[in-house]
């Protein structure tokens, strides 16, 4: 702002002196100019003036005019807090204003400033006017308007934005190949958020960052019927191509992989008599047990199966001596018309047709071509002793073998050996597998259909089931139990199915960091945190017929059982179990108990899952406070959204602390607030997050402040103030009368 004067000297100078209260901003200092003393031009020493923060240079201008009747030549404009050069002091020595730069980065701060005149000395550590803008921590040369930013929670070029540290790609590399991502500020250093690269894996994802998904993968694969390989398709194996096991037919083939050929196979078989089932021997079917068309024989019945009976029948009929035909008579044969026998005389024929001549005369002997001593009864020769290839004896059934005759040893060839009228008859051999000895029987001239034992899967028996000289061998292990109890079995031993114990070797827990009950959990919180300290457990687990009873509570699982009242948060499926969900401006009252003692720190968790941010500056996760903020706080904020902050404060002291990490919405934290007497942490799924203080009052040292209130705890929003409500999710909140240390939080946390 410019002013012009008319006045200048002694005068103008008193002016400026006595409106310096009004006209300078924050204590500036004033600098007077010259050295000699004379009527026209006097000596100012250098002036030391008080601001004043609520008087304005408009204010000032209006005194000038009302006293000194000086005419404006210029509109009077406001100022934005620290002084511009003005006319009346270069009217008295054209001074300049200068700022002071504590840090000496070339930077000046607006609430301290010197006018100096022209000539003198500058004052170190100062600087004229503003260059860019001014410094925001003139205590830090890093510090400054277009200063550099850099990850180190500091604002350092002055635009209010902590840590706006540009973006770049970054790369995370090794041998599976190289993942591209996001350099960015974490805390105080950069972070690359690039995954590192893996072995593909059937999974739909492109794990080795190369542009493809599941590329090129192939696993064995098995089936009854042989080994293969299967396929990575859209994340899943897939299209085995191992030979199936299909339905046996009959061709000398294990079609069904079960380690048997053509094992148990018939099928229908029919003749013009009806049906019956034929079977399946080395890849052919054979054997039909339908009934087969015999000769009509005289019976009455259909024995030809052509729906007539005894129809046309006749049959040779013989007596000794000669043949005839008789004829089928009502099932009788009747009527033969052989030659009857006569009384024997010596006439050289076979009177009484019993195959002999003149018998009493002369003896009967049977042609032996084979020379087996057995001869052809129809080839008989009379003489009085036996002639050169005949036998005393008949019967030979094929006089042209003489491996045949009756009596002789039957053999698996198809031939009647024993001339009995049956073939290879109830011929059996012994015959042997690997696990044992059994018959095998003449089948069409072959020994086939052995019925000893075969190998089979071997199972756990105590038996060599498989004939391998090992019993209830390879038949596996099984591996149960959790923690220190945790141990493999095999599942048989000695023809015995052996059960996994889980808890073989459980014992008592103890707060060691090991599952000594082997139950999955380690170190359970009554073991590490003594339950006497936790002074509210809301688990939201209640049974839907505790529900039924009490529709307006939720239960208190601590050794207290301070039960709170509901004001209408639904039961909904929670992060473990059940949880509690708010989307109205809904609270969980929980009232003040004596164990609710504070004096020695206190540690908040809870499972959080926010849906909205809030309308007002806080969503409130728990709060207990009496009117004057006396007490505790957790919550997620607004002012700075999508961090949480949780704060503490006596009737003398207090302070709130907030996450410097964003926590977007729609997932579930695991959130913890401990506080010690003196200085609060927050932690976000079991690890410390990096925090500050936003504001408060620390106690001296030596002294701690008691966040103890004797209100009640409110789970939603908070207690004296409407809004600040929670929307979103909640599960397993405790409180504890006591800071926890870091290993003993977050007992839920990935449960």
């Amino acid at each position: 702002m410019m002013i012009r004067r008319r006045l200048f000297g002694r005068r103008i100078f008193a002016k400026l002196s006595a409106k310096a209260l009004r006209l300078l901003y924050l204590s500036p200092v004033f600098l007077g100019c010259g050295s000699a003393a004379t009527e026209e031009n006097n000596i100012y020493e250098p002036i030391k003036l008080d601001a004043d923060s609520s008087y304005s240079y408009d204010g000032y201008e209006k005194d000038i005019q009302e006293k000194d009747n000086i005419q404006e030549e210029d509109d009077i404009k406001g100022h934005d807090n620290y002084l511009y050069e003005t006319d009346a002091l270069n009217d008295i020595c054209n001074g300049k204003v200068y700022y002071k730069d504590n840090d000496n980065d070339g930077y000046g701060i607006h609430t301290d400033f010197v006018m100096i005149c022209e000539g003198l000395d500058i004052p170190f550590s100062y600087v004229l006017e503003k260059k860019l803008g001014w410094d925001c921590n003139d205590k830090n040369t890093d510090v400054y308007p277009a200063a550099p930013e850099t990850c180190d929670n500091l604002d350092n070029d002055c635009n209010e934005v902590v840590d706006d540290v540009p973006s770049s790609i970054c790369y995370t590399s090794n041998e599976f190949g190289s993942c591209s991502g996001k350099m960015s500020c974490s805390g105080l250093e950069m972070v690359c958020d690039a995954k590192t690269p893996a072995k593909e894996d059937c999974n739909k994802k492109d794990d080795n960052c190369n542009g493809q998904t599941d590329e090129d993968l192939t696993q064995k694969c098995y089936t009854d019927c042989g080994e293969g390989l299967e396929y990575c398709i859209n994340g899943t194996w897939q299209d085995c191509d191992a030979t199936l096991s299909s339905p046996e037919i009959c061709d000398s083939i294990d079609n069904d992989c079960n380690k048997l050929v053509d094992d148990g196979l018939t099928q229908p078989c029919y003749t013009d008599c009806g049906e019956g089932l034929e079977y399946c021997i080395e890849g052919v079917w054979q054997g039909c047990t339908a009934t087969q068309p015999e000769t009509e024989i005289c019976d009455g019945k259909d024995n030809n199966c052509n729906k007539s009976i005894d129809e046309n029948l006749t049959q040779t009929c013989s007596t000794i001596c000669g043949s005839g035909l008789e004829y089928c008579v009502n099932t009788t044969w009747q009527n033969c018309d052989a030659p009857l026998p006569k009384p024997e005389t010596c006439n050289g024929i076979d009177d009484d047709c019993n195959g002999q001549t003149d018998e009493g005369v002369q003896l009967i002997y049977y042609q032996d071509k084979d020379e087996d001593g057995y001869g052809n009864a129809n080839k008989t020769e009379k003489a009085c002793s036996k002639p050169e290839g005949y036998a005393t004896v008949p019967f030979d059934c094929d006089d042209n073998n003489p491996k045949v005759y009756v009596f002789n040893q039957e053999i698996c060839n198809s031939v009647d050996d024993n001339c009995d009228g049956q073939t290879d008859e109830y011929l059996t051999q012994p015959c042997s597998t690997i696990c044992g000895s059994g018959l095998e029987y003449c089948v069409n001239s072959t020994w086939q259909d052995c019925d000893a034992p075969l190998p089979k899967p071997e199972t756990c028996n105590g038996i060599d089931d498989n004939c391998d000289t090992q019993t209830d061998e390879d038949l596996g292990t099984t591996t149960c139990g959790l923690g220190e109890c945790e141990h493999t079995i095999d599942n048989c031993i000695n023809g015995t199915i052996q059960v996994c114990d889980s808890l073989e070797g459980a014992i008592q827990e103890e707060c060691d960091g090991i599952d000594n009950n082997c139950d999955g959990i380690t170190d359970e919180e009554d073991i590490c945190n003594p339950l006497d300290d936790l002074v509210l457990h809301l688990k939201f687990d209640e049974s839907q017929e505790w529900i039924n009873a009490n529709p307006k509570k939720v239960e208190d699982f601590s050794p207290y059982q301070n039960d709170g009242a509901n004001s209408g948060m639904a039961h909904i499926d929670g992060k473990i179990g059940q949880g509690i969900f708010s989307e109205k401006c809904y609270d969980i009252d929980v009232q003040h108990i004596d164990a609710m003692d504070f004096s020695g720190g206190f540690t908040i968790e809870a499972w959080v899952y926010p849906t909205n941010d809030p309308d007002s500056p806080q969503s409130t996760i728990l709060h207990k406070a009496d009117i004057f903020a006396h007490g505790i706080s957790f919550f997620y904020d607004k002012v700075k959204p999508q961090h949480f902050a949780c704060g503490a404060s006596s009737s003398s002291y207090g302070l709130s602390q907030f996450t410097t990490n964003e926590f977007p919405l729609n997932q579930w934290y695991h959130v913890a607030c401990t506080f010690d007497g003196k200085g609060i942490k927050l932690f976000v799924n079991g690890e410390e997050v990096p925090s500050y203080m936003d504001e408060g009052k620390l106690p001296p040292e030596g002294q701690t402040f008691d966040p103890t209130s004797s209100s009640k705890i409110r789970i939603g929003h908070q207690l004296y103030q409407d809004g600040r409500c929670f929307y979103g999710k909640l599960d397993e909140i405790k409180v504890w009368k006591k800071p926890l240390e870091k290993e003993k939080l977050g007992y839920y946390v990935d449960k």
